[in-house]
């Protein structure tokens, strides 16, 4: 079983990689064989590690000043989960969505599974996905910041069912406030 000073030590790296968008260090925090990425609000699971590199290149587009950092640890055997907060702007294209220039800062819950060496063999993502649905919006004509109910704001979701289903229920509840 790993130490907690060696899965701190493997999490301090895999964090700094992420900060310094290095693939190949990112990559080397991580087991060989099959390492999974899961973030459970989207529904997406990241098999290998292309694919997982593929998902930071997205992240790392759309945001790339992005910081985290690392607010808190709870260790187990074979485990760590740490609370961490993201802050930058979203200045690139995310996920076909252009650049907003909105500042972020979104907490994230994140639960690390090793390997006898100390590597991660699965990332598990949580975050409040209302929140995160509203990180990135996109102004309709005619709308501004602050604006009131009447008027159109188009909330960009990220393909996730329940924010398809969040983003209609509020357009649902946007309509019904304007036919009153």
């Amino acid at each position: 079983m790993p130490s907690r000073e060696v899965m701190r030590r493997v999490l301090e790296e895999h964090v700094a990689a992420e900060n310094a968008h290095d693939r190949s260090r990112v990559l080397a925090t991580y087991c060989t064989r099959d390492p999974v990425f899961e973030d459970v609000p989207a529904g997406v699971r990241y098999t290998g590690g292309e694919e997982i590199i593929g998902n930071y290149g997205h992240l790392w587009d759309g945001f790339p000043g992005l910081v985290r950092r690392i607010d808190r640890w709870t260790f187990g055997d074979y485990s760590c989960v740490i609370e961490l907060t993201l802050t930058g702007a979203h200045d690139g294209q995310f996920r076909g969505v252009a650049a907003t220039g909105r500042t972020i800062a979104l907490r994230i819950i994140a639960h690390f599974a090793f390997d006898e060496e100390g590597l991660i063999t699965q990332e598990t993502a949580y975050y409040d996905t209302a929140y995160y649905d509203t990180l990135v919006v996109h102004e309709s004509a005619g709308s501004h910041p602050g604006a009131g109910p009447s008027d159109a704001w188009e909330w960009t979701t990220f393909q996730t069912p329940s924010s398809r289903r969040q983003t209609s229920e509020r357009r649902n509840l946007r309509t019904s406030a304007e036919g009153r």
